[in-house]
């Protein structure tokens, strides 16, 4: 019998396993840059953080919670490091009456992408890349749900230990490298 992660969340490089993952809390919110006025270097280029193009871009947390008893691994990560990762978060776009086609912002993963109308019909798509067509023009709106595959950079993380009860703890943070990217 294996045993798996108790999380939906998908990352290779925090290797959860059996005894990790447990209660999970997850924020997302945009990159603090971009609520202000700074500019700032982006891949190695001066750029204005309020510009459009900075707008989707997320920053993460990610932290354990009770009955947690192993950390990831996470003395092979280094601050800066660049590696992909599937979050429970999901995104929601959708597609308007008459309408057939969406550029979703973000790349969706395989494991999870719903198509419904508004009383929660299934509808049928196609997907390609993240470009979502609709079988047959929308009768009414059309609402898309989806889980993104990210490529995103480590900035900081941190783990504790309550030596007694034998539980750990541990937090993530992170940072989207490119706007729906999927890295190499």
């Amino acid at each position: 019998m294996a045993l798996t992660t108790p999380t939906d969340l998908i990352c290779v490089d925090l290797a959860l396993g059996w005894q990790s993952g447990r209660n999970l809390s997850f924020d997302r919110q945009p990159i603090q840059e971009a609520t202000s006025n700074a500019v700032r270097y982006w891949n190695g280029e001066a750029d204005d953080w309020t510009d459009d193009e900075f707008q989707d871009v997320y920053e993460y947390t990610i932290s354990s919670g009770d009955g947690e008893m192993r950390n990831p691994a996470f003395s092979r990560m280094r601050i800066g490091q660049k590696f992909n990762i599937v979050l429970p978060h999901e995104h929601v776009d959708f597609i308007a009456t008459g309408g057939t086609v969406r550029t979703l912002r973000r790349t969706p993963h395989s494991s999870y992408l719903r198509v419904v109308d508004t009383e929660w019909n299934d509808v049928t798509f196609i997907v390609v890349g993240a470009v979502v067509t609709l079988s047959a023009p929308a009768v009414r709106p059309v609402n898309i749900f989806y889980r993104s595959e990210d490529y995103v950079i480590l900035k900081s993380w941190r783990d504790g230990l309550a030596e007694g009860k034998g539980d750990t703890s541990w937090t993530l943070t992170c940072a989207d490298v490119q706007q729906g990217g999927a890295g190499p």
